[in-house]
C-alpha cells in the first residue's frame, strides 16, 4: 500500500471515530464547580447531571447554553435540586436565558427555580421572563420544572417567550410567581408560539392581564393543563388572542373573567361556561385544590371527558409520568386517573396486575413508589388484592 493509501484510511479512521463518539455525562459538583462550569465544557449530545442542592450565586443563576444542543437534568427531581436566584429588583437575576437560537434539543429538566427578579421597566427582555427568558428564536425543551417566587418588573413572572421563541413546557408547576405587568407565570409576543402542555398554573399574579398566561402574539398552544387559582384584573387565568386550548381546566381564578380576549378552546372546562366543542363547567373535584393538590378525585367528571380524537404519542405521560391515556379517552387536565387496582399502569386491570400484587406483597419500601398499594396504607396485602380483583377487566 503506497504512503498516500495509508495516509487516506488513516484519514477515514479517525473521521469514523470522529462521528461515533459517544455523549458524555458531566457531573455537578462533583466533577464542575458549577452548572454554567459544566455547560461550558459540554458538546453537542452530552448531559450535564446536577446533583441534589441548592445553587446560587456566581455560576449557578444566569445560565446559558450559548446555542448549544445539550440536557441539563437534575438526577433527584425539582423537589430536591433547586436553583436560588437569590434576587431582587434592584439587584436582577434570572435562573436561564436562551438567546442564541437554542432548539428543542437544548434540554432543562427537573429543577425548581426560585427567587429570580428582573428590574422594574417595560417592554425590552431585560425587564420579562424572572426565572426563564426564550428570545431571539431560541425554543427550547423545558420540562419537569417548578417555579415559585419569581418577580417580573414587566412581562412573565416565571417565564417570557419573545421573538419567535417557540418553546415546549411540559410536566412544569407554576406557582407563586408575578408579574407587574402581564403573564404571572407565562408571557409569549412578538411571533413566538410556546406549547404548555401536562402542567399546573396555580397561585400566580399579574398587576394588568392574564393572572396565570398571557398570549399577545404569535400562536399558543395549552394543552392537559390547569390553569387555577391564580389573579389578573384582566383575564384572572388565561388572557389571549390567538391561543389554541384543549383537554385543560381554568378554575378558580379571581379578578377578571377567568378567559380574556378570544382564544379557541375545546374539551375543556371553563368555570362559568365557554363557548367551544366538548367544553364542560363542573366542579372539577381536585384531590384538594385548596390544599396545592390538583390531582383528579377518584370521581371527577375530568375522567375520559377530553377530546376523544386526541392520539398521544407512545411515550407521552401526564404530570406525574403515567401514561397520558388510560381508559377510553384522555382526561381533562394535567393528571391522567390511574384505575384502582391498575399496578402495572398499562390501562387495564388483569392477571398481570395481579401477579404484580402478589410479588410485592408485604411491607413497601421506604423510600420509591409502590404502585401495588393501591389504598397507600405502606403495605401490599389483601385489601389491594381485592381492589385488583373489584376492577378486574376494566
Amino acid at each position: 500500500m503506497s504512503d498516500r493509501a495509508t495516509l487516506c484510511l488513516g484519514g477515514a479512521i479517525v473521521a469514523a471515530l470522529a462521528t461515533t463518539t459517544s455523549a458524555i455525562d458531566l457531573h455537578v459538583p462533583s466533577e464542575y464547580p458549577t452548572i454554567q462550569a459544566a455547560i461550558d465544557a459540554a458538546g453537542a449530545g452530552d448531559t450535564v447531571l446536577v446533583a441534589d442542592g441548592v445553587y446560587t450565586g456566581d455560576g449557578n443563576r444566569d445560565l446559558t447554553f450559548a446555542g448549544k444542543a445539550i440536557t441539563v437534568r437534575s438526577t433527584g427531581g425539582a423537589e430536591v435540586c433547586i436553583i436560588d436566584c437569590d434576587a431582587t429588583q434592584e439587584n436582577p437575576h434570572r435562573g436561564f436565558s436562551f438567546t442564541s437560537g437554542e432548539t428543542r434539543d437544548s434540554v432543562v429538566s427537573g429543577f425548581t427555580i426560585r427567587n429570580g427578579s428582573t428590574p422594574q421597566g417595560a417592554i425590552l427582555d431585560h425587564f420579562n421572563g424572572a426565572a426563564i427568558l426564550c428570545a431571539n428564536g431560541s425554543s427550547p425543551t423545558i420540562a419537569e420544572c417548578t417555579f415559585t417566587g419569581n418577580w417580573a418588573g414587566c412581562w412573565g413572572g416565571a417565564v417570557c417567550c419573545s421573538s419567535q421563541s417557540h418553546p415546549v413546557i411540559d410536566r412544569c408547576l407554576f406557582t407563586g410567581n408575578h408579574s407587574d405587568d402581564d403573564g404571572g407565570a407565562v408571557f409569549a409576543w412578538n411571533g413566538s408560539n410556546p406549547v404548555i402542555s401536562n402542567s399546573v398554573i396555580v397561585g400566580n399574579t399579574s398587576r394588568v392581564t392574564g393572572g396565570g398566561v398571557t398570549n399577545f402574539s404569535g400562536a399558543m398552544t395549552i394543552r392537559n393543563t390547569t390553569i387555577a387559582a391564580n389573579s389578573g384584573p384582566i383575564g384572572g387565568g388565561l388572557y389571549g388572542w390567538n391561543v389554541t386550548m384543549s383537554n385543560s381546566i381554568v378554575w378558580g381564578n379571581t379578578g377578571g373573567a377567568q378567559i380574556e380576549g378570544v382564544p379557541t378552546v375545546t374539551y375543556s372546562n371553563i368555570q362559568g361556561g365557554y363557548e367551544g366543542t366538548g367544553n364542560l363547567d363542573v366542579d372539577p373535584d381536585f384531590v384538594s385544590g385548596q390544599g396545592g393538590d390538583y390531582h383528579l378525585a377518584a370521581g371527577s367528571p375530568m375522567i375520559d371527558a377530553g377530546d376523544p380524537d386526541f392520539v398521544p404519542a407512545a411515550d407521552a405521560v401526564d404530570i406525574d409520568g403515567d401514561p397520558r391515556l388510560v381508559g377510553l379517552r384522555v382526561d381533562i387536565g394535567p393528571d391522567e386517573r390511574l384505575l384502582a387496582g391498575d399496578v402495572n399502569r398499562d390501562g387495564v386491570v388483569d392477571f398481570l396486575d395481579l401477579l404484580a400484587t402478589l410479588a410485592a406483597w408485604g411491607p413497601c419500601p421506604p423510600t420509591g413508589e409502590c404502585p401495588a398499594d393501591v389504598d397507600d396504607d405502606g403495605v401490599v396485602g389483601f385489601l389491594d388484592l381485592l381492589s385488583v380483583l373489584a376492577s378486574w377487566g376494566t
